[in-house]
């Protein structure tokens, strides 16, 4: 059973595991998948497409699943992103951005602020800095 903090909202559709925490103000959308003993802190965004792993922990303010928007001609379209895939214990910090199609592996810590773009690899047990950008492929 998650415990859902008031203000938060989960979708129908979305998947919760069993003692996973969704703080106040926090969004998750239909088809997003929460492991086990997570938590997405307050004001988090949880869009469609996005597995979070068990025991991870999303901090306030971060977004999971972001499509990206180029411009007409930009080196980084190519096809559909795919799935954001986060692996169990990760941390996700305060204000990161992480988009479709990333794959951030087990144990990885993503700072406050920092951007993962689509098609990008976090390794296991990675950090990440505060403000810093994996770019796309």
């Amino acid at each position: 059973m998650a415990d859902l903090y008031p203000g938060a909202h989960v979708a129908p559709g979305a998947e919760l595991g069993s003692g996973v925490t969704i703080e106040p103000g926090a969004v998750v959308h239909d088809g997003a998948r929460i492991g086990d003993e997570s938590t997405i802190g307050s004001c988090a965004v949880v869009r469609g497409g996005v597995g979070v792993g068990a025991r991870c922990l999303v901090e306030d303010g971060a977004v999971l699943g972001k499509r990206p928007r180029l411009r007409a001609g930009s080196s980084a379209a190519g096809a559909r992103p795919g799935d954001l895939i986060i692996g169990d214990g990760a941390t996700v910090c305060a204000g990161a951005v992480l988009y479709a199609g990333a794959l951030i592996a087990a144990g990885a810590i993503i700072g406050d602020q920092a951007q993962i773009r689509e098609r990008s690899q976090v390794g296991e047990r990675s950090v990440i800095g505060r403000g810093s950008c994996v770019d796309f492929d």
